[in-house]
């Protein structure tokens, strides 16, 4: 029998351009993101590394099947629960692109140190995201593992 196993995937908020720094709308997209996937039923935690300037992070605790499976299974189920991470973020930029505030401008999703960097409007589905990280990086089967870090960074355009 499958015991679930958390799996904690790291969602960070940056500066699209450090030379025009926008800390406020930075926090404010972050704590929408926060309050959007809280409201999905997502176990959802700030996090802090103690570094300064690193923008808002937070932590999303996801649940996967106990890894009895393979890799490929596991890479799966990681490009699944990151694409509705995704598509959260991808609501967000609609809706606050019709108004003057910060938006996502660019995201990254790095995988155990392999990422691929998208821009919010290609997020399509988590086929097309998996398929688009194989393309970039086509050992990342082989080399995804239960305990590696999952990290989404935001690029933030004020």
């Amino acid at each position: 029998m499958d015991t679930p196993q958390p799996i904690t995937i790291r969602l960070a908020f940056i500066e699209a351009d450090p030379q025009q720094p926008d800390p406020a709308g930075v926090d404010a997209l972050g704590r929408a993101a926060f309050n959007a996937l809280r409201g999905q039923g997502y176990a959802v935690q700030p996090a802090y590394t103690g570094a300064k300037g690193i923008g808002a992070l937070y932590d999303v605790a996801i649940q996967a099947a106990q890894v009895t499976y393979e890799n490929r299974e596991l890479l799966t189920t990681l490009v699944e629960r990151a694409t509705e991470i995704l598509l959260v973020l991808v609501a967000l930029r609609k809706e606050r692109g019709k108004s003057d505030e910060s938006v996502p401008a660019e995201i990254t999703i790095t995988i155990d140190n392999r990422s691929v960097t998208i821009q919010p409007e290609e997020v399509e589905s988590d086929q097309a995201l998996l398929e688009r990280l194989l393309q970039e990086h086509p050992d990342l089967p082989q080399a995804v593992t239960p305990a590696g870090q999952v990290t989404i960074t935001t690029r933030v355009q004020g």
